[in-house]
C-alpha cells in the first residue's frame, strides 16, 4: 500500500520550496497554538526590596 502520490519530485525548486515554508510554518503555527493554550506556570519571584525611609 503506497502513502504517497509522488507528485512533489515533479515539482521544480521553487515548488518544492513553497512546499517546505508551507509545512515550516504549520507546524510551527500549531506549536504557537498549543503553547498559547497552556499558561506559564512558572511565576517570577524577584522584586525589589521593600524598606520605609525616615527623614
Amino acid at each position: 500500500m503506497r502513502l504517497d502520490v509522488g507528485v512533489t519530485a515533479q515539482f521544480n525548486r521553487w515548488g518544492q520550496l513553497v512546499l517546505m515554508v508551507g509545512m515550516l510554518v504549520g507546524r510551527v503555527g500549531i506549536l504557537l497554538l498549543l503553547s498559547s493554550l497552556y499558561p506559564n506556570r512558572t511565576h517570577n519571584r524577584e522584586g525589589y526590596p521593600r524598606e520605609e525611609l525616615s527623614l
